[in-house]
């Protein structure tokens, strides 16, 4: 008998406080780590930079602005599926429109970008990416070589899943890219 109620006060035990600490997870949610969803999806192969631009309809220099909205695809069991964001760029310089839509300095546009960072259900903070595609920085130039999407009239996508995105240096304007690593780009020798 003795036996018996420690074994049942230890059930007891473990009951109440995983019931706290479950509660206590939605308490501390703000130090729950960020679970990371990677996937590898196809894009167009180009045979130089010269295929990729020709083949593109929009090639701006722009600045990221404040604005995203992030979406993600949820499995219903705690993962994702697939996520994006569409961000607000202001476009400081076209360099190339066959678009149809006028545009200039000043003009805001929206571009799918092969990532997500959010919240899901359940209060779980979540990162999202396409290739490791990188999100944007606010703020920050970059040089988009894009397309129209098919689906959504209006939103444009940069080419090759990541490369058809690159930084621009602050310093003296050059660009950096390296299509190795979105992450850490390097300056390529002209």
């Amino acid at each position: 008998m003795k036996k018996r109620n420690i074994l049942f006060s230890s059930v007891l035990g473990v009951v109440l406080a995983g019931g706290l600490g479950y509660g206590g997870v939605y308490a501390i949610n703000s130090a729950q780590p960020v679970k990371e969803f990677r996937s590898q999806g196809k894009s167009e192969p180009f045979e130089s930079f010269e295929d990729m631009e020709r083949k593109s309809t929009l090639i701006v220099i722009g600045k990221k602005l404040d604005k995203e909205v992030p979406t993600f695809h949820e499995d219903g069991d705690g993962g994702i599926l697939g996520g994006f964001t569409i961000s607000d760029v202001e476009v400081k310089e076209v360099i190339k429109n066959t678009t149809g839509d006028e545009m200039g300095n000043k003009t805001v546009i929206k571009v799918l970008e092969n990532a997500a960072s959010g919240t899901i259900r359940h209060g779980q903070k979540v990162t999202y990416s396409v290739n490791g595609y990188k999100l944007m920085k606010e703020s920050k130039h970059y040089i988009l070589i894009m397309n129209e999407s098919s689906s959504d009239e209006g939103v444009y996508i940069p080419m090759g899943a990541v490369i058809g995105k690159a930084p621009l240096d602050g310093k003296d304007g050059e660009l950096e890219i390296d299509i190795n690593d979105s992450e850490n780009p390097k300056r390529m020798d002209s």
